[in-house]
């Protein structure tokens, strides 16, 4: 069976990489002592990726060394200047303001810095073809909105969810394991118009 050419949605260029991506919204209530999660399956969307796009993402992402380079200069470059603000500026309510956005840029640093280190590290023990469809999905996933009105919206390979673990998937994205079972329940009853391709033509090319 022959691919449909799509336009890949990052650069525009003509691709056969196609994807059928899961919508999962997560919503939060947020009440006087506790907050309520509601989640659900969003839209269905049907986008692409193409080769160029998806080997730049993938240099970018299995070079740690580089990115975390870049996210020590630029967290050290704020926190210095909420240290020089401090410092000058002799003012309470203002010097507690830059303690906090300093104690914040560390916590954002490690943070960062952990999901950097664990992504270099699932690259490097996936082969080929999972790290291209893996970090294919991430790049889409970054392209696309991550909010609508007080939704939480993240995105799953459909592919994954009717033949992949749902355990590990719920892990992964937060996401309610007997959501994701009636989501994949869903998706075999042919309930959406457009169905993914046999395995052979889902992996990219």
């Amino acid at each position: 069976m022959e691919n449909k050419i799509s336009n890949c949605k990052k650069c525009g260029a003509p691709t056969e990489n196609q994807f059928e991506l899961v919508t999962l919204k997560t919503m939060v209530d947020r009440g006087f002592r506790k907050n309520k999660y509601y989640q659900a399956m969003g839209d269905i969307i049907h986008t692409a990726i193409c080769d160029d796009c998806i080997d730049e993402f993938i240099a970018k992402s299995s070079n740690s060394s580089k990115q975390i380079l870049k996210l020590s200069l630029l967290s050290l470059i704020v926190f210095i200047g909420c240290i020089v603000l401090f410092l000058v500026v002799p003012i309470t309510a203002f010097r507690v303001f830059c303690a906090i956005i300093a104690g914040i840029t560390v916590l954002a640093f490690l943070q960062e810095f952990n999901n950097i280190k664990k992504q270099a590290k699932e690259i490097n023990n996936k082969n080929e073809k999972e790290n291209r469809n893996t970090l294919a999905v991430k790049l889409l996933s970054k392209l696309l909105p991550d909010r609508h009105n007080d939704a939480e919206l993240a995105y799953v390979d459909a592919y994954l969810i009717k033949k992949g673990d749902l355990n590990i998937l719920a892990k992964e994205y937060g996401f309610s394991y007997k959501k994701l079972v009636q989501i994949k329940n869903f998706l075999k009853e042919g309930k959406d118009n457009q169905q993914l391709d046999d395995d052979a033509n889902h992996q990219v090319k």
